[in-house]
């Protein structure tokens, strides 16, 4: 039997919700306050702020650059398991891609994020590609791109939960194409209404995306772009012992966490001792 290889995987990118470096940094807290003892590789991360627009995407030249980057670093460790550290949404889709292309087709993506991160490049109006993750893991959005990633997951592989803010096109798109969403309301109503569609689906796998701004910003503060209204950080800490109790977690990806200068926050600790336990 093929022995079990993790890795924790460190990609601070931020230039995927433009010149705002909070992510990086917040990902570089997280290094250096929960990582001290624990193997990890890390991707270098410019801090050029110079950024153009190409292909309808805000820094597309770094940001292609330091996904070929990430992806060399995979396919030469060949993880079964991946923790990555943000940066920002746009990092999590090498290790995403990765998995569902070498290790298993049998998962699904449970998005927790209170945006949508599904439009398009043309569609987007910020052109910011922390914004369009999800839309590239998809469909061909850019030959470059799609050619690092080499594969596209079923739309029935993502669950969107805890979205609240998004975009009209993000809208139509989901209802379009009847991807999974399940909303604050409904969590708060029954907090295992998400074990209940994973096993509906008869789902075995997941793989476990966390933008913290699914959080309520009263309950955690230490997010760039915040959003009214979220899981309560004790509720959302049930909900990932849940997951972990049915199901088997493939990876886990953090995100958008801008720095709290704090030594240890609970929630961040509970999602770290997790990713890195995988």
């Amino acid at each position: 039997m093929k022995q079990k290889q993790h890795l924790n995987l460190i990609f601070p990118q931020y230039q995927g919700g433009g010149d705002d470096t909070s992510t990086y940094f917040g990902g570089i807290e997280i290094k250096n306050n929960y990582f001290s003892n624990t193997e990890f590789k890390e991707i270098a991360i410019s801090l050029d702020k110079t950024l153009e627009t190409k292909y309808d995407i805000l820094g597309y030249d770094l940001i292609v650059q330091q996904l070929e980057e990430a992806n060399k670093v995979l396919n030469k460790e060949k993880p079964s398991t991946i923790f990555t550290i943000g940066g920002g949404c746009d990092a999590d889709i090498i290790p995403i891609a990765y998995l569902h292309k070498n290790i298993t087709c049998d998962f699904t993506i449970l998005w927790f994020d209170a945006h949508g991160d599904i439009n398009s490049p043309v569609e987007s109006n910020s052109k910011l590609f922390y914004g369009m993750p999800i839309r590239f893991l998809l469909e061909n959005h850019n030959e470059i791109i799609n050619k690092i990633l080499d594969t596209y997951l079923g739309k029935n592989q993502i669950m969107l939960i805890g979205n609240r803010d998004l975009d009209m096109a993000e809208i139509d798109y989901i209802n379009k194409n009847k991807i999974a969403s399940i909303s604050i309301k409904e969590i708060e109503q029954d907090n295992d209404i998400i074990i209940h569609k994973l096993k509906t689906q008869n789902c075995n796998n997941v793989y476990i995306h966390i933008d913290l701004d699914v959080l309520d910003p009263k309950s955690f503060p230490y997010i760039p772009v915040p959003s009214k209204n979220g899981l309560k950080t004790e509720l959302f800490g049930d909900i990932l012992d849940k997951i972990k109790e049915n199901f088997t977690i493939v990876g886990i990806g953090l995100f958008e966490y801008m720095e709290s200068h704090k030594k240890e926050l609970e929630i961040i600790k509970k999602i770290v001792e997790m990713g890195k336990g995988l």
